[in-house]
């Protein structure tokens, strides 16, 4: 039960159809949504780059891609052993510099082909999770994860809505036309920042927001922000360190998600899965039955159908197990 005044939800400006291409890019609340949309079988790619939380970071690798530009060798660096970047999270590392390089590259190819796909529409959602950043003194450029070097080797930062606003227009010039952008800021809160600079942080994050989608009519804000802090407030929605959103909190934001986004064939699709995933998830205390193995085959049956109603999704997994768990 909810004890606030509903967060008024926008009105999309395109709809996701079962086979909508959806990039999400940005801080781990892009990684939680990106999770349910591919355990709902969407065309998604979550976080390539791993998850980035400043806005400039963020702008630049999707730039990287979209131009097919190599990674900025300046930012390479060798920490313990691990070679990581400096624009990227620490997900990225390799004990070869020419192989993280070659993995990055990769992965920009990747985003490059994902971004400019032959699609009605593709969406790109950014979500943001800190105006502050850390400058690299040595080459004077933003980064987007410090990788645990030293602290004098960074200038600390804020952001302002005006620098986060000209560099997203800068992106908007060079996105396909056929991308909308939807710009949503993370409600996690970064702690190590004190909590009144965190404030300082979201609120800026979030004029900015603002300022894009006035200065861009094809650009969306998804009020994620506003749903945890507003319509969540209760500490009963957060997981034990209190910061970030729990299990039923996302499940929450993602209902809100469908019903601004989701066509009706999309609702559709993920009702029918939905309902194959639960049924999946039954487990037999008595598998070699007749009653349990004639549930399997019916299962087998709908997901053969789910299939052929669906062709560009890949359900074959799933048909395999249910197939090797029929025994006569």
């Amino acid at each position: 039960m909810l004890f606030h005044t509903p967060v008024e939800l926008p009105t999309a400006h395109a709809t996701i159809y079962p086979d909508t291409p959806l990039l999400l890019i940005g801080s781990c609340f892009s990684d939680e949504i990106g999770g349910l949309l591919a355990m709902n079988k969407l065309n998604v790619l979550a976080n390539p780059f791993g998850v980035l939380f400043n806005p400039l970071s963020i702008f630049d690798i999707v730039e990287k891609a979209i131009l097919q530009q190599n990674i900025d060798n300046q930012l390479f660096v060798n920490r313990k052993e691990l070679w990581l970047h400096f624009g990227l999270h620490s997900d990225f590392s390799e004990l070869d510099k020419d192989v993280l390089a070659q993995k990055i590259q990769t992965q920009l190819a990747q985003v490059h082909h994902f971004l400019t796909q032959k699609q009605p529409t593709i969406y790109l959602f950014i979500t943001f999770g800190t105006a502050w950043v850390y400058r690299h003194q040595a080459t004077g450029q933003f980064v987007a994860n410090c990788h645990k070097m030293p602290a004098q080797a960074f200038t600390k930062e804020l952001l302002s809505v005006a620098t986060i606003v000209e560099n997203y227009l800068k992106l908007a010039e060079i996105l396909p036309e056929n991308v909308k952008t939807v710009l949503t800021v993370s409600p996690v809160r970064h702690t190590k920042d004190t909590l009144p600079l965190n404030s300082v942080s979201k609120a800026v994050l979030r004029l900015a927001c603002h300022e894009i989608v006035e200065k861009c009519p094809n650009v969306l804000y998804f009020p994620a922000y506003e749903i945890v802090t507003d319509e969540l407030r209760d500490y009963r929605f957060y997981a034990k360190d209190l910061i970030h959103p729990n299990e039923q909190a996302i499940e929450y934001v993602f209902k809100q998600f469908e019903k601004v986004f989701f066509a009706p064939e999309t609702q559709q699709f993920v009702t029918q899965w939905g309902q194959l995933r639960q049924q999946l998830a039954h487990q037999s205390f008595h598998p070699t039955t007749t009653e349990h193995q004639q549930f399997l085959k019916n299962l087998l049956q709908k997901l053969t159908t789910l299939q052929k109603e669906y062709p560009y999704k890949d359900f074959s997994a799933e048909i395999t197990r249910v197939k090797n768990q029929i025994l006569f």
